[in-house]
């Protein structure tokens, strides 16, 4: 995981569930929000923004904050786009997943699941799950 890390580090932190139910069975906002905020302590990554979008699908982009973390990233420029997984960004299928990331790619912005163990967005492991 520290291979990933680069020296300059910063993140942004977004989380989403689209039900109640979901929300309930243990992945709730403060749950993803919490384990994004203890990946970032555990690897010296300062937080400069946290977004969350609560009972909003995600095969919909329209969602109250999510353009936000995408701002944070083209305003501010962190390394890593901080998930719980890549559902929690979109359910829109790999191809919305893709131009997600090439966004993240034009600003040098690393997706990071960390309900996957912390893994990049880009390493193969993840595009195997993505998948």
């Amino acid at each position: 995981m520290d291979d990933i890390l680069r020296q300059d580090k910063f993140a942004v932190i977004y989380a989403r569930v689209s039900t109640k139910g979901q929300a309930d069975s243990g992945i709730s906002i403060e749950t993803q929000l919490n384990v994004c905020r203890q990946w970032c302590g555990r690897n010296g990554v300062e937080i400069v923004g946290e977004y969350h979008d609560d009972g909003v699908s995600g095969t919909t982009n329209d969602r109250d904050d999510f353009g936000m973390p995408i701002g944070t990233v083209v305003s501010k420029q962190p390394n890593y786009l901080v998930v719980y997984d890549s559902s929690r960004l979109t359910r829109k299928g790999p191809d919305e997943l893709n131009r997600l990331k090439n966004v993240l790619d034009m600003y040098r912005c690393d997706a990071i699941y960390v309900g996957y163990g912390g893994l990049s967005g880009n390493s193969e492991v993840a595009l195997h799950l993505d998948t």
